[in-house]
């Protein structure tokens, strides 16, 4: 029987960039340093040197800001004041079931509507297609640059996320009553990629969702697009050397399926796959938050467990020697 198992490690690689990602809370210590490693990922499309980059001041165009304050129907006795902060934006209605929060610093936008999300309401919820042309409408008008925005590997179509949001619940309490099904919501992602390479995880930490309720009614939207600008450029290291950091015990780990792991059923680890990734920082994910964004490689690997086989997946910061 073959098992999921994911594995992220940080390989502590001589650039400070890489020494400073936060991934200690993503996963434990991985110590396993006797475990026969192999390396079998093709790396032909694998790019040969890849830019580190900061975070600068960014900004949200009045135009974008009115397009969100008319969506919400705001009235300037909604505003709040933020005295403390003077790159924050808020409205809230008086029933408090509609926000808007603008961190214009990072290019952060959160809109709620709870009134659109009702799970027991299901009409007029979005297709597939219907809610992918409605939210690509609107990233012009979130000052979301397309160009930007990662694609297919394949091709030039901009790849999208999410789908349909099922809840599953009692349709009425008591003895006897059915489970019912309703579709309440539809969410389209686009993640941002930088140089194209796809930013890695929510939209929160780069790019835009729109989310969409009963009557196609916007009832989320979130976009973080920070101003990323180029600052160092590094060499990929090679898989040699990416074997030799896992061997020094220089990793974390962690597994979704098992809090924990016997590691010692291990024979051996053949990386299979090597796909690129930006590591970027999320609004308000900690106090003292990143200022830039910084290249990894998530590896997939078999590994061989007495008579099985299951499959890993490694999350490897890529940054080798600076590049002139």
């Amino acid at each position: 029987m073959k098992k999921i198992i994911y594995l992220s490690f940080l390989a502590l690689c001589g650039a400070s960039f890489g020494q400073n990602i936060p991934f200690r809370h993503l996963g434990s210590p991985f110590n396993q340093t006797n475990v026969d490693l192999v390396w079998a990922a093709p790396t032909n499309n694998l790019p040969r040197e890849l830019w580190v980059y900061r975070a600068w001041p960014a900004s949200v165009s009045t135009d974008t800001i009115s397009n969100l304050v008319a969506l919400g129907s705001f009235t300037d006795r909604d505003r709040k004041k933020s005295p403390d902060n003077p790159h924050l934006i808020s409205y809230a209605d008086p029933t408090d079931k509609r926000g808007l929060l603008i961190n214009t610093d990072w290019a952060f936008i959160h809109y709620s509507d709870a009134d659109a999300n009702d799970m027991h309401v299901t009409n007029g919820v979005p297709g597939k297609q219907q809610a992918f042309e409605m939210a690509t409408t609107w990233l012009p008008k979130l000052g979301v640059d397309s160009r930007q925005l990662y694609r297919n590997p394949q091709g030039a179509t901009i790849k999208v996320y999410g789908g349909p949001d099922t809840v599953f619940f009692y349709a009425r309490e008591g003895k006897g009553s059915a489970l019912a099904t309703n579709i309440c919501m539809y969410d389209v992602t686009f993640k941002r990629a930088l140089d194209g390479v796809e930013i890695s995880g929510g939209s929160a930490r780069g790019g835009c969702t729109v989310e969409f309720g009963h009557h196609a009614r916007i009832s989320s939207i979130i976009v973080s697009w920070r101003n990323y600008k180029r600052d160092k450029l590094y060499s990929v290291p090679t898989p040699e050397i990416l074997l030799k950091w896992i061997r020094e015990g220089k990793a974390v780990w962690y597994s979704p399926d098992f809090d924990v792991f016997d590691w010692s059923s291990i024979k051996k680890i053949v990386i299979t796959k090597i796909t690129p990734y930006y590591y970027s920082d999320a609004y308000g994910m900690n106090d003292n938050p990143q200022n830039w964004a910084s290249p990894f490689a998530e590896l997939e690997a078999k590994i061989e467990i007495n008579q099985t086989n299951a499959i890993f997946y490694l999350d490897c910061p890529i940054i080798g020697e600076t590049k002139p």
